[in-house]
């Protein structure tokens, strides 16, 4: 089930959540995966409605989706939150950095939180990967990207699915408070 959402909209993010407990009766597992940058510019370029932007949709977007979904979790004694973040500073998108910075000690305070809850919340840092994120970007900026990592490419879905999929799973039954870096550099 597909549904369009403004994670910066409390109402629609609360409208998405009721959707789908009405279609499935439960939420195990809620990958909090949305993501945007304002701009690819440097730091003293970018205005405070660009900031604003930023830490609106890659914080506290992932804090309101756990907001609407946690009750029905611990209401169950049961759940599994992996939230993405970043993992690396990448020049040009300091403030969205900054905030997914933020997302990865949200994840280790929560974690603390609901553990004993049945709720196991880890995240999840795959790097500069081929998204729509950065479907804009110019040609040189992705090629710096590719040339500063390790393994020279880009994360891809590919890279990241395996990981979400164990951070999901009852395998995954010792592990909160975690950010798994994926990115290679």
């Amino acid at each position: 089930m597909a549904v369009k959402v403004d994670v910066t909209v409390q109402a629609e993010v609360d409208d998405m959540v009721g959707k789908a407990l009405d279609k499935f009766g439960k939420i195990d597992i809620l990958v909090n995966n949305a993501g945007s940058s304002s701009q690819l510019r440097p730091f003293l370029e970018m205005t405070e409605e660009d900031w604003h932007y930023d830490i609106g949709v890659n914080l506290y977007g992932q804090m309101r989706v756990v907001r609407a979904v946690l009750p029905h979790m611990v209401s169950r004694n049961y759940g599994r939150i992996i939230n993405t973040s970043g993992g690396q500073g990448i020049p040009n998108i300091s403030i969205y950095g900054a905030a997914k910075a933020g997302v990865v000690m949200f994840t280790k305070a929560l974690a603390r939180e609901v553990a004993s809850k049945g709720v196991i919340v880890n995240a999840v840092g795959p790097g500069l990967g081929k998204t729509g994120l950065v479907y804009r970007a110019p040609q040189e900026f992705l090629e710096s990207e590719r040339q500063r990592s390790l393994l020279k490419r880009l994360c891809t879905p590919d890279d990241v699915a395996p990981v979400v999929a164990f951070l999901a799973s009852d395998r995954c039954s010792y592990m909160a408070g975690q950010l798994i870096h994926l990115a290679a550099d």
